[in-house]
């Protein structure tokens, strides 16, 4: 048809060109439909960031594996068991019985010494096992150990397009208390954010008045794409020689689905008693996965 139109017949050209026009319309709309399927199908696993790829390693579903045991296990159980209650049981059972009293009779002392430290009047204690007693340093106001209020508040630098803005306070007294922290993650590209919300009730034990351990139990909160929750446990180590100066471990263990995400809090405070500026490092990991950098922040406490 377009030889005829170019050996002068212009209908016939001017219907080929309005067909050859249709025909490409009709090719353009079937790519652009086949590149929206492809968006729609595959960007969120190409677009996914590292927060993103966190929430989901931290939230998946546990799938646990059971295998049969065979003849020859059960023969290795059932001698093991044998062995372990006829030669080590009746020693191990009294080594245990020692060793959990003895650490809970310790944990009670250190936090009476505690509640003593907070209290304003001068005051003496006798450790276990010992037949002397020992004198009890009070604890003054804006000391970091113990505090009656606290509030950390620091910026944390994960990558170079994801950082975050973390708060913890913690109010008690004595060897009591109540912590909460929030941190709220946010990525650049993709645009994502993602907020890891704790809690745990402390108990708070004084070593000395330079030495603190706590124990504590509470609750995790994931806030991102979907809401997710679980257990969480937590062991702070404080240590501050001098009140200008002092390093802090604060390590937890949480679980969601039956995932574990560990987070370790290293850093170290310089200032005065009531005031720290502080700068440290922490590791929040999943099982597959991490938003982990350096923080720096202040400390504030009463």
């Amino acid at each position: 048809m377009f030889h005829k139109a170019l050996m002068g017949d212009p209908f016939s050209a001017e219907i080929y060109l309005k067909q050859n026009h249709m025909n490409i319309k009709r090719q353009k709309s079937k790519f652009t439909l086949l590149l929206c399927i492809y968006f729609i199908i595959f960007s969120p696993q190409v677009f996914a960031g590292k927060i993103d790829d966190f929430e989901r390693d931290a939230t998946k579903e546990k799938v646990e594996k059971r295998r049969t045991p065979s003849k020859t296990d059960k023969i290795k159980t059932t001698l093991g068991d044998e062995i372990a209650s006829n030669c080590i049981g009746g020693c191990a059972d009294v080594f245990l019985s020692k060793m959990i009293s003895s650490l809970f009779i310790n944990a009670a002392y250190f936090g009476v010494v505690s509640w003593h430290r907070s209290d304003s009047e001068e005051s003496s204690l006798r450790p276990p096992y010992s037949e002397q007693d020992i004198s009890i340093e009070n604890r003054k106001l804006g000391q970091a150990l113990i505090p009656i209020f606290r509030v950390d508040l620091c910026y944390q630098n994960v990558e170079s397009d994801v950082e975050a803005l973390d708060l913890r306070t913690e109010v008690g007294y004595g060897p009591v208390s109540i912590q909460a922290r929030t941190t709220h993650y946010i990525e650049d590209q993709p645009d994502d954010n993602i907020d890891i919300h704790q809690a745990h009730l402390l108990y708070r034990m004084s070593i000395g008045d330079v030495f603190e351990i706590d124990l504590g139990m509470g609750g995790m909160i994931l806030e991102g794409d979907d809401n997710n929750s679980g257990i969480s446990f937590t062991t702070p180590f404080l240590y501050h020689p001098k009140d200008y100066f002092g390093i802090e471990f604060r390590p937890s263990w949480s679980s969601i689905k039956g995932n574990i995400i560990k987070d370790y809090d290293l850093d170290l405070l310089l200032g005065w008693r009531f005031i720290s500026f502080r700068a440290g490092y922490r590791w929040l990991k999943s099982e597959n996965e991490s938003l982990s950098g350096p923080f720096v922040g202040l400390s504030l406490r009463i």
